[in-house]
């Protein structure tokens, strides 16, 4: 019998959900340092990378059960093993795409905290802007091969084991 996914969410979340909710009780009880300016920006500060890094974490731990629990209750019994492959494959590949994209989506966030990084920031955007299409321009074909790898091996219309003959 397969675990249900609840179950699933539940152990692999606990741990994240329980620190989270420990940062909003620490938030709301942050006014009391009113009387102390300096620490209260510091500790602003560092409950706000934390509670970043905790949602970062929890959401990551929830697409790592989502796709565990998906590949234990997948019935790849009597399936074709190249096809088996295929979709475990695909699975782990979305897994980590989705939890980079987590991390990229984090990091980016918790530098916004500081003021001084937030205004850095929105320099560097705009002449990323500008960059990007410079970049994309004279890496075309380079982009274009990454595309194309990114869709063979999601597609994977060829697999090893597979014959190849030329005329």
């Amino acid at each position: 019998s397969s675990p249900r996914f609840a179950d699933t969410i539940i152990r692999r979340c606990r741990t994240p959900f329980q620190l989270l909710v420990m940062l909003v009780v620490i938030r709301s009880l942050m006014p009391a340092l009113g009387g102390f300016a300096h620490l209260y920006s510091v500790l602003t500060n560092l409950v706000s990378l934390v509670f970043i890094g905790t949602v970062a974490w929890l959401v990551a731990q929830a697409v790592s059960a989502g796709s565990d629990y998906f590949l234990s209750v997948y019935q790849l019994e009597g399936r074709n093993p190249f096809y088996v492959r295929k979709v475990q494959t695909q699975i782990q590949f979305l897994r980590r795409m989705v939890v980079i994209l987590v991390l990229l989506v984090a990091a980016a966030t918790s530098m916004m905290v500081f003021d001084k990084v937030r205004q850095l920031g929105t320099s560097i955007l705009a002449s990323a802007g500008i960059a990007s299409v410079i970049v994309g321009f004279a890496a075309q074909r380079t982009l274009a091969n990454l595309l194309v790898g990114l869709q063979i091996a999601i597609t994977q219309p060829i697999r090893i084991g597979d014959i190849v003959s030329l005329d």
